[in-house]
């Protein structure tokens, strides 16, 4: 996906969401303060430590959408939607999640790495 210089890869979108979920499955923190903002990492983190339940999720089907780039700040916001088929426990029935992620950069990074900055669930 492309807006003017700006490359959004689409797989690049679908990798940072696997890696989420995997991290968050595993209570990886590390790996999820890697991707997130400070007010989404600390977010996870009260929602990890919660937890009292292992988590497993299979994502079986991931499609994802750029819905929108913008310069706020000194920062790109990225807004892209994802339509998941997942299940979160092996012997369950797979259900459709939709969610709007919002990533941020630098807008003048050299580097290409994005940082989840909100995310919202939609409902049916």
């Amino acid at each position: 996906m492309k807006i003017g210089l700006l490359t959004i890869s689409d797989r690049g979108a679908k990798g940072a969401f696997k890696m989420l979920q995997a991290a968050w499955d595993k209570n990886d923190l590390a790996e999820i303060r890697s991707l997130t903002t400070d007010k989404v990492f600390a977010e996870i983190q009260t929602q990890l430590k919660g937890s009292s339940s292992d988590n497993h999720t299979d994502v079986l089907k991931i499609d994802a959408e750029l819905l929108e780039i913008r310069e706020i700040g000194n920062d790109l916001e990225a807004v892209v939607l994802f339509d998941t088929l997942m299940r979160e426990e092996v012997s369950a029935h797979p259900e459709q999640v939709r969610e709007v992620w919002t990533f941020i950069k630098p807008k003048n990074s050299l580097q290409a790495k994005w940082y989840l900055d909100g995310l919202q669930q939609l409902e049916d």
